[in-house]
Formats: structure tokens, C-alpha cells, sequence
């Protein structure tokens, strides 16, 4: 029932209360729960034990396999770019430039 998941989740009139709702309300549509989590830093997820990739949760896609065997001299330059912008490597820790992790790391 919606007095159910608002005890659950209750709307307080913050931003933080509005984007949880909104995550859980993408929640079955994967990528786009995942997007809007990249994009804000809400909810505030726990990390559990069991969690993979040094206990931080995904921030980006690596680059696949087919475009670095493809396109070896711009695979090259970005992960290049990577490293110097945005202190990383082509892994799942290396926030994208438009995150909330990059905003609190400085990265423009």
C-alpha cells in the first residue's frame, strides 16, 4: 500500500527524500536507477562485505573489448585522458565527469 512504502520511505521535503523515491520507483528498470544514483549520490547505499571492486560501487562501464582491438590509438589517448583528467583508469572506479563523485573529487 502507498501508506506502507511512505512509512518506509517518507518524504520529509528534502532533495535526498525525493530521489530516494525516485530510485526506488526506477529500481526495476536497472540502468536508469543506476544513472540517477551516479548522477546524485542518492540513496545513500551501504556497502555490504560481500561487495567486489575494493567495496566501491560501479561508477562507469569499461571500455569494451571490440573498441580497444578496433581503435587501439583512441583507446590509447583516452584511457591517456583518463588518467590525467580524471585520475583513473578504464575500471568500474573512475566516476564519469558529469557524477557526483567527480563533483566532490574536483573533476570538471
Amino acid at each position: 500500500t502507498v501508506e506502507r512504502f511512505l512509512a518506509n520511505i517518507p518524504y520529509d521535503g528534502t532533495l535526498e527524500s525525493i530521489l530516494d523515491q525516485k530510485y526506488v520507483a526506477l529500481f526495476w528498470t536497472g540502468f536508469e536507477a543506476w544513472h540517477e544514483y551516479r548522477r546524485t549520490g542518492y540513496p545513500a547505499l551501504v556497502i555490504g562485505e560481500g561487495t567486489q571492486n575494493d567495496h566501491v560501487l560501479p561508477t562507469r562501464m569499461a571500455y569494451p573489448t571490440i573498441a580497444i582491438k578496433t581503435n587501439p590509438d583512441n583507446y590509447a589517448a583516452e584511457v591517456a585522458r583518463l588518467q590525467s583528467v580524471f585520475r583513473g583508469a578504464d575500471d568500474m572506479k573512475t566516476p564519469v565527469w558529469w557524477s557526483a563523485e567527480a563533483v566532490r573529487k574536483g573533476i570538471e
